[in-house]
């Protein structure tokens, strides 16, 4: 690129702010982007800099210097570094106070970032203060406070040395710095000034240059404890006051040797909570907030020594904080209260961990007033008409709520939390408090014993009894509630139709129907073998409009009670259902509809009565019947008891279709709940609820015996493929048509969008587990042969849409694993399906249903080579979309899945897969691949490598082939992979994903020794030594040592992170 000419510069900057044109704005924000890329950027910035035209200008050149020092600084020679940095002094001298904010920050930041990088530069800090002191205090502020941040910036790679010899040095200069800030705070009247004292203060003790023994002495520490204490001060000024006592907090946690210091700090920050309640007096919410903050740091600070002597039965001074953090919570705001939630989640750590009960004891009361208080912040506005949804930012604060319940409620019993919000639980409160009240016990019901009688049976009855014109809020949480109750109702059998029955009714309203699925399918998996007394009524559950979500858990929910099934029964009554739908279309009725009428009147009937649970119904056998807990539920409750259901007298005349299904279910089961099951599945729902009801449908035809449960999952997936073959003769006459083909994608919910058919599909095969009876075939094989020839066209008809393709490798997946080898015979087809199309289309879900295949499969001779030969066909082109400079890092989707796929082959055929061609060139794009940093993709990697060395270094008689070729590959490939280990741990990872690398690098080093080889030295040795940060000689060796020293994962990964430390 050429040097533009200034007044070309000058334009552009012009045209990115202040031209109305967006497309100008586009243009030039571009070309000076590339003018900030270039070598002559520097130049450009220092001479906008020097004449200072317009703040625009300004701005553009000191952030283009603060970008180009960080990321750019090896384009200057080391002579042109120094006199960019006299240049940087010059022009910061020349500020002033009236300089923007936003350019002051700039090329301070730009200096500071130098002067880390610069490390012949001694006593930086030293010199900065000697050049600006006396002359530009306010540049001197923002230098001292930027400085210290820029330390520990993931921009700068500094490297763990350079950091420790810069902290080390402003340790040194701290005095200096002390005395310079107090000088200044004395002298300054000025509100900005005193502001960027504290902030610089507040960075200085971040980084620990500020020695916590002479805090009382300290001016800048007194200043914010008196900004603190007057409620009236400037917010800004008061929350950098805030932050700086928090930073000195957090400080003393790690250095608190010094008891009276610890005191005096304490008593300082607990003296603020009348502040703090006069900030509440005058409403002002950022003080509040502040001092929340203060509070819940000051407990954090001491609650490990609070933990400690409350368990050598003394009072620590600092117990007194929890109380201010109680405090807290019960602010109005429920984003003050949430700021305080990390505290709890420590102390109910602590307090576990140290398995003490009269550790525990003590600690009761406060986690009692911290539920008390979050109940109260769970409460909606009274005038919404409906619950928080996923996204709104309440929502997302009660899940946290939940999450801390959850984490505290063991100090006082769940039973305990049951009881205190049954006792707020009655007549004369709002909807809103009943629906948190109800929220909180919801967040408990799962740790609920089974034995409880004395408040679960009252909530349960009251829920059951709930009339239709409850708050819609209230409805939801008690449908949730009860779903959370699952494992309870399980144990309490008798209960189990009128949650049902409960649970189906909420169904057909569009509000409830996502909660209610949800429950049904928790309610049926916790029940499955009484579940399958009731599998006509999740069938009509099943049938129902539902969205996709809750169709799939009410499908899940049907799976599992279908399963406990006697085969004859299912199947007769499968058979007559379908013949009383197909009479109906025959009759010109759509099923839907079709179901409907026949069944409008008894549904009615059933709908309107009171619910079947006599008040009594969930008391032990030994006492008597509980009391009516249904109040809190009802306008105007007297208690009454249930009025009697409506005799056969009063019903309209059956139709001929009811007759018929109810001389099936009198004919297949004893019990009369089993109509109510099966008509749910024949709902007509959304995909959601219909792909839970599925799942419970799946889950209880699991339990049959085989011959019938194969009858009941053909059935059921014959239901599914009819609507997808429906779907395809449709697609197909659309595109006969339109003239088109397979190519496009498919509309989300669209009328021609297979994906709810195949989870549906997907939902049946996953629960069903169904185990094997060699030597009868599978009972779920004659349901996949069904479902096959669907598959394949669909495959045919939509391989161009990627979501569609993840939908329909996902069903084949749960299809492949509930029948297990059994898919043997489909093997062959599958391969050649998945081939062509991924040479065509490259899904990554083609290869993660090839490993799927090879889990399952491999194991049988014929699939084996099926699978291996489409292993030479995805490998080729998956490599080829890797080749290029950026492919990894664009595709890590098909490194994930590749990489699964050569896993499972290297677990279930590995001399095959050792022998295979297609082996080098995997190795090759391995080694490649360590250096990739998505997490997934990489651990797949990282696995990979490590089943291939264990192979070689862990050898077994019966493998001795194997060890031989993994051997091979391991001498052939070993220092290549050693060195991208190194490479990639110390410059391209992060810190986390270093535990799958120290597994692999621990199986290679032990396979080194064995060998007598040494590949770890040579790798240090290529290692980049052409840049600041780097290790010293004698710090590689160290690494060196401590690695093949290292007998365990934890130890390696440890040396391995404080090794990539020295890079970084």
């Amino acid at each position: 690129m050429e040097v533009p000419s200034m007044d070309t510069i000058y334009q552009a900057i012009s045209a990115l702010y202040d031209n109305p044109n967006v497309t100008e704005k586009e243009k030039a924000s571009l070309w000076l982007g590339d003018i900030q890329k270039s070598i002559h950027s520097w130049k450009i910035a220092d001479e906008l800099l020097q004449q200072k035209r317009d703040v625009q200008s300004c701005y553009f050149a000191a952030q283009t210097m603060r970008s180009k020092v960080q990321h750019n600084l090896s384009e200057l020679p080391s002579e042109a570094v120094v006199s960019l940095r006299d240049s940087l002094v010059d022009h910061l001298e020349r500020t002033s106070p009236e300089t923007s904010n936003a350019i002051l920050t700039q090329l301070c930041l730009a200096l500071a970032d130098l002067a880390l990088q610069m490390t012949g530069w001694q006593n930086c800090t030293g010199d900065l203060i000697k050049k600006f002191s006396n002359k530009n205090d306010f540049a001197l502020l923002e230098i001292l406070t930027v400085l210290p941040q820029e330390i520990d910036s993931s921009s700068l790679k500094l490297g763990e040395n350079r950091r420790d010899e810069i902290k080390l040095e402003l340790r040194s200069n701290s005095h200096i710095v002390t005395s310079f800030l107090k000088e200044s705070i004395i002298n300054s009247q000025d509100t900005v000034v005193s502001l960027k004292i504290v902030k610089c203060m507040t960075s200085w003790i971040q980084v620990r240059a500020i020695d916590v023994q002479q805090i009382p002495n300290n001016a800048v520490i007194v200043f914010c404890l008196q900004v603190l204490r007057d409620y009236n001060s400037i917010n800004k000024l008061h929350e950098a006051a805030s932050d700086c006592i928090c930073a000195l907090l957090h400080c003393l946690e790690e250095n608190n040797n010094n008891e009276n210091i610890e005191r005096l700090l304490f008593e300082s920050v607990s003296a603020l909570e009348e502040s703090y309640h006069m900030a509440v007096a005058h409403e002002d919410e950022e003080k509040a907030a502040n001092y929340a903050k203060v509070f819940t740091e000051l407990a954090e600070t001491f609650l490990e020594k609070i933990i400690a002597a409350t368990a050598s039965g003394n009072t620590h001074f600092a117990m007194r904080s929890l109380e201010l953090a109680l405090v807290c919570v019960g602010h109005h705001d429920y984003e003050i209260a949430e700021m305080t939630f990390n505290l709890w989640y420590r102390l109910s750590e602590e307090v576990y961990q140290g398995n003490f009960q009269p550790l525990t004891d003590v600690f009761k009361p406060h986690v009692e007033r911290l539920i008390e208080a979050l109940a109260r912040h769970c409460q909606c506005e009274p005038d919404h008409t409906h619950l928080p949804e996923e996204g709104d930012e309440f929502h997302e604060f009660r899940i946290k709520v939940m999450g801390l319940i959850k984490d505290v409620v063991f100090i006082i019993g769940s039973s305990s939390v049951f009881r205190q919000m049954f006792a707020a639980l009655h007549a004369d409160i709002s909807w809103e408090q009943t629906e948190a009240a109800l929220f909180v016990m919801q967040a408990v019901a799962k740790n609920i014993l089974p034995e409880e009688y004395e408040y679960v049976p009252k909530v349960v009855e009251a829920i059951l009894s709930m009339p239709e014109n409850t708050h819609i809020g209230v409805r939801k949480t008690c449908i949730l509630l009860l779903g959370e109750l699952c494992e309870w109702i399980e144990r309490h059998p008798e209960g189990l139709e009128p949650c049902l029955q409960f649970l189906i009714r909420a169904l057909n309203d569009s509000q409830l129907a996502p909660a209610a699925a949800t429950a049904l399918q928790a309610v049926c998996a916790a029940s499955r073998t009484r579940a399958s007394e009731h599998v006509r009524l999740l069938l009509d559950a099943a049938s129902l409009p539902l969205p996709p979500a809750p169709a799939v858990a009410v499908a899940r929910g049907l799976a599992a009670a279908i399963g406990r099934l006697p085969h004859p029964q299912v199947c007769t009554h499968l058979r007559q259902l379908q013949r009383a739908r197909a009479a109906a279309a025959g009759r010109g009725q759509p099923a839907a509809a079709a179901r409907a009428g026949r069944r409008s009147r008894p549904r009615t009937r059933r709908r309107h009565r009171p619910p079947p649970a006599p008040t009594g119904l969930y008391s032990p056998p030994s006492a008597p019947a509980s009391t009516c807990g249904c109040c809190w539920t009802r306008p105007a409750c007297r208690c009454r008891p249930r009025r009697p259901s409506q005799s056969p007298e009063d019903s309209p005349p059956p139709s001929a279709a009811s007759r018929t299904h109810r001389s099936v279910l009198t004919s297949v089961s004893s019990s009369e709940h089993v109509r109510l099951l099966l008509d749910a599945a024949s709902l007509p729902l959304p995909p959601a609820p219909a792909v839970a009801v599925a799942r419970g449908l799946a889950a209880a035809i699991g339990r049959l015996p085989h011959p019938q449960l194969s009858a009941a999952m053909l059935e059921a997936v014959e239901a599914q493929t009819e609507r997808l073959e429906a779907l395809l003769a449709a697609a197909g006459e659309a595109a006969g048509a339109g003239g088109g083909g397979g190519e496009g994608a498919v509309r989300r919910g669209a009328p021609d969008d297979p994906c709810p058919g195949l989870d549906r599909i997907a939902a049946l095969f996953r629960d069903v587990a169904a185990p094997p009876a060699p030597p009868r075939p599978h009972p779920c094989l004659p349901a996949l042969r069904h479902a096959w020839p669907v598959l394949l066209r669909l495959l045919a008809r939509f391989g161009a849409d990627g979501r569609v393709m993840e939908r329909w490798c996902r069903a084949v997946r749960f299809c492949v694993r509930a029948v297990g080898g059994a898919a043997g015979e489909l093997v062959q087809p599958l391969a050649a399906a998945a081939a062509a199309l991924y040479a065509a289309r490259p899904h990554p879900c083609l290869l993660y249903l090839g490993s799927v295949l090879v889990d399952e499969l491999a194991a049988a001779p014929g699939p084996a080579r099926a699978l291996l030969e489409l292993l030479s066909a995805l490998a080729p082109r998956a490599l080829h979309l890797l080749q290029p400079p950026h492919g990894l890092r664009d595709n890590p989707d098909t490194v994930d899945d590749l990489f699964r796929l050569c896993i499972r082959f290297l677990q279930r055929t590995p001399e095959q897969f050792l022998s295979s061609g297609a082996l080098p060139a995997v190795v090759r794009c391995a080694a490649l691949a360590c250096s990739l940093d998505h997490r997934e993709a990489n651990c797949s990697v990282m696995k990979f490598l490590h089943d291939l060395v264990r192979a070689a270094s862990h050898p077994r008689p019966d493998h001795a082939r194997v060890t031989a070729l993994a051997s091979e590959v391991i001498t052939r490939y070993g220092e290549d992979i050693t060195y991208a280990l190194i490479e990639s741990s110390v410059l391209h990872l992060h810190s986390y994903m270093l535990a799958e690398v120290a597994e692999v690098l621990l199986e290679l080093l032990q396979w080194q020794k064995a060998a007598g080889v040494d590949w770890l030295q040579p790798s240090l040795q290529k290692l980049p030594r052409d840049r600041s940060a780097t290790a010293t000689e004698q710090q590689c060796w160290q690494f060196h040592q401590y690695a093949m020293s290292a007998e365990k994962c934890k130890e390696l990964t440890r040396i391995l992170r404080d090794f990539a430390r020295l890079y970084r």
